[in-house]
């Protein structure tokens, strides 16, 4: 930058331009841009009447720490302080891609899946499904732990209930969080059957997809909570749903009390309840099995 060439100077020894040929010279227009870089403005015109001709070319360079850089039409040259060439950068463009019509059909194969699970500690810690269902647009399943039963077997008879019916394949089942709490359980009951493909989408060691294939019938579950942030009572709130998510005490639910009947549960147990909410819970006959499957369905 600075150096275009001979310096071509007039009778008082100013500095008319610079002399890049028999023919050709370049004029040096000086300035500092909004960023306060020293820039020149080269205009390279006829060497014999540069004051009348036109400008054949120009361009504009401007000094940076490193060295400079030149624009010139729509290319940016960039050069080191040795004033050589190391990159650069042209506008591209591609044709656009042919309009699309946007399918405008609505997807009517989906439905939802969900656990209700108890911590090993006062509702805490390591986690066991007792509970679980799942639902389309004109059916509900619901299940819960029979005697004597594992976690793992309740979870493989809400999946099979799904995969043994041919009417859902291809469907598409949601769970809220299904990537850091039900796919877990999910692949912790299914994972040793022969008979069941699995194949799981991961990203930030969370599962954002899960296929799961039985026969003929294959399913999808996706993670809503990959589509729409936020708690299942914040987002029935912001879309006006009639249904409103309710109450429940996760808390009290333990593997001595899963067929509890008797007194409601001392409020201590349920998270943020409205005191006349609370006081509108039957205070006798509390069935944690149907309030397990009313609050899940």
């Amino acid at each position: 930058m600075g150096k275009y060439g001979e310096p071509i100077l007039d009778d008082s020894n100013s500095l008319i331009g610079y002399k890049l040929n028999d023919e050709e010279l370049a004029i040096v227009t000086s300035y500092y841009n909004q960023d306060n870089q020293l820039c020149n403005k080269v205009s390279v015109k006829d060497i014999n009447s540069p004051n009348e001709s036109e400008a054949l070319i120009t361009w504009i360079d401007t000094q940076t720490i490193t060295g400079f850089t030149r624009v010139f039409k729509k290319n940016k040259y960039y050069y080191n302080i040795d004033n050589k060439l190391i990159n650069v950068e042209t506008p591209y463009s591609c044709s656009a891609f042919p309009p699309h019509k946007k399918e405008s059909k609505q997807k009517e194969l989906i439905g939802t899946i969900d656990f209700e699970t108890y911590g090993s500690n006062s509702g805490l810690g390591y986690h066991t499904v007792y509970a679980g269902g799942w639902a389309t647009k004109n059916r509900t399943k619901l299940f819960y732990l029979k005697k004597g039963e594992s976690s793992e077997s309740l979870v493989n008879r809400i999946v099979y209930a799904i995969v043994l019916e041919p009417s859902l394949n291809g469907y598409t089942f949601y769970a809220h969080n299904l990537g850091r709490f039900d796919s877990i359980f999910i692949l912790k009951s299914l994972i040793t059957l022969k008979n069941i493909e699995l194949d799981p989408i991961w990203k930030d060691n969370a599962i954002i997809s899960l296929t799961i294939k039985y026969n003929n019938v294959k399913i999808t579950l996706l993670d809503s909570l990959q589509l729409i942030s936020g708690s299942l009572d914040k987002i029935l709130k912001s879309f006006d749903c009639n249904i409103k998510k309710s109450y429940f005490p996760y808390s009290f639910v333990n593997q001595e009390n899963l067929y509890y009947i008797g007194d409601k549960p001392n409020k201590f147990y349920f998270n943020n309840i409205p005191e006349t909410y609370y006081q509108n819970i039957p205070s006798t006959n509390w069935d944690l099995k149907a309030e397990t499957l009313n609050y899940l369905k």
